[in-house]
């Protein structure tokens, strides 16, 4: 079915936070075969002893997307390439539609072309949900998808072109609906990192206290450190069924003052918090939480790594840069 992979991996987004996490994921599991990286952004310290190469491609171009798929033809492609603040999508629509559901399509298409015997593994986001029922403890696969955001909705449309690619051009690709990330290396922009840097900041500084922005903290969601992440995705890439979608999730739902709170005690600083207009959402999903009891029945993965873990990594990387 197709010629012969020439690379072991093709990963898109490898530049940003999830991708740097990725390499450091296969250099540690000793991978030996070449990996790619795609995109317009490299990344900036990839593990030396890692065979890595980088090309410099918008993904939004399709032709040279395709060319260089036809040079590469990796045995698995790790799409992780996104536009993927839910904030930033009410502002840019159509960017995140451009950055998420686009480039999607452009690159199964370039792969249904030129390299069909390469299995992908596509990024979903809980976000697709919407938000639990009151009477539901957390999201299976099987639930209903009510996405409620422009980001939310770009995502849905990349798991329907995926599912479509499946069904009706027989391509190799497994789905993720994974829930909030978190961990050292993360943008500012979002929630935890952004405090958690004003907490170390506070510290270096031999504050005792500070006062801290927020949007709405009442929410509850299901955090999950990116290095339990890639290791579910590496799980899933390598032993799912075509075609299946896995929620990639702690199974712990926390409210987003329970974080604040957390920092607060590891770093022994003070906090008061200042809600500010502009940090709130048109809309927002009060409780999102996952189960992945169908990952860890079906390919043996647990999360590992404890919150309080993630937060104290966190804080140290702030401290540091």
């Amino acid at each position: 079915m197709g010629a012969t992979a020439l690379v072991e991996y093709l990963i898109t987004g490898c530049g940003g936070f999830v991708g740097s996490h990725y390499l450091e994921y296969l250099h540690n599991t000793g991978q030996t075969g070449e990996v790619v990286g795609i995109g317009t952004t490299a990344p900036l310290n990839a593990p030396k002893d890692l065979r890595f190469r980088f090309i410099d491609c918008n993904l939004l171009d399709a032709k040279t997307l395709g060319d260089s798929i036809k040079e590469i033809r990796p045995r698995f492609c790790v799409h992780l390439a996104s536009m993927s603040s839910v904030a930033a999508s009410w502002t840019y629509p159509d960017k995140s539609f451009h950055n998420n559901t686009s480039i999607f399509l452009n690159l199964v298409e370039a792969i249904r072309k030129y390299s069909p015997q390469t299995r992908i593994l596509s990024v979903g986001s809980s976000e697709q949900y919407g938000a639990l029922s009151l009477l539901a403890e957390y999201f299976t696969e099987s639930d209903r998808l009510a996405p409620k955001s422009p980001y939310a909705v770009a995502k849905y449309s990349q798991e329907l072109i995926g599912q479509i690619y499946v069904k009706n051009f027989e391509l190799d690709i497994v789905m993720t609906r994974s829930f909030n990330h978190i961990g050292p290396g993360q943008a500012e922009r979002f929630a935890v990192s952004g405090f958690s840097r004003l907490f170390a900041q506070a510290m270096n500084n031999g504050d005792d206290s500070l006062v801290l922005p927020t949007g709405n903290i009442q929410v509850i969601r299901d955090f999950i450190d990116v290095r339990d992440v890639v290791s579910a995705y590496e799980e899933i890439l390598r032993g799912a069924h075509t075609g299946t979608v896995y929620n990639v999730c702690s199974g712990v739902g926390v409210a987003l003052t329970s974080v604040i709170n957390k920092l607060s005690e590891i770093s022994g600083v003070i906090s008061k918090t200042e809600t500010e207009r502009l940090r709130l959402r048109p809309s927002d999903n009060n409780v999102v939480v996952g189960s992945h009891a169908a990952l860890t029945n079906e390919l043996g993965w647990e999360p590992i790594i404890p919150l309080d873990q993630s937060l104290r990594d966190i804080l140290k990387y702030w401290q540091a840069n």
